[in-house]
């Protein structure tokens, strides 16, 4: 697996809807919510670890990142991580439209 992730992502949720999901799933991460003037709303969080996960609502699909490079964590919790957000997590609220980065 790389250590960037890009997930394309359509959904129907509202941004706060999202948000308040992703707090609940992925506890451990430090989550906030914004608008960007450039790239609009958007949800970002980041874990212990340093493993860091974006969505950006600007456009559908949804840019979803999650990013290890400045993680201290190891390939297996990368691996959990990801596969808890592209079988599980997302799904639950929306379509993935397509994945990056996995090979």
């Amino acid at each position: 697996m790389k250590d960037f992730i890009r997930i394309h992502w359509q959904t129907k949720l509202q941004l706060s809807s999202v948000f308040g999901r992703l707090v609940a799933a992925l506890p451990a991460f430090q989550w906030r919510q914004g608008d960007s003037d450039m790239q609009g709303a958007y949800i970002s969080g980041t874990n212990p670890g340093g493993a860091q996960i974006k969505l950006w609502f600007a456009e559908q699909p949804v840019d979803v990142t999650v990013s290890f490079r400045a993680a201290n964590i190891s390939e297996s919790e990368a691996s959990a991580l990801v596969d808890q957000l592209v079988v599980e997590l997302l799904p639950s609220m929306g379509e993935i439209v397509r994945v990056g980065g996995l090979d």
